[in-house]
């Protein structure tokens, strides 16, 4: 969790809307995931995603936010 909640923070002070989810699997246990919403489509999404890729090595998925989310 510590690693999660400090690379939110990076994402957070770079100017990116990051929050954390936490979720529990049955076969591996809790679960820390760092998201970054405040994209107007998907295809923004992914254009930041691939961004994201080349600029910060970074390995990521742009999934539609789902409307029960923070």
């Amino acid at each position: 969790q510590a690693r999660a909640e400090k690379f939110q923070k990076e994402l957070q002070d770079k100017g990116y809307d990051a929050y954390l989810e936490t979720h529990a699997l049955p076969e591996h246990g809790l679960i820390h995931r760092v998201r970054i919403r405040g994209y107007m489509s998907l295809v923004d999404a992914r254009a930041e995603m691939e961004r994201l890729h080349k600029e910060e090595g970074l390995d990521s998925i742009a999934l539609p936010m789902e409307p029960n989310l923070p």
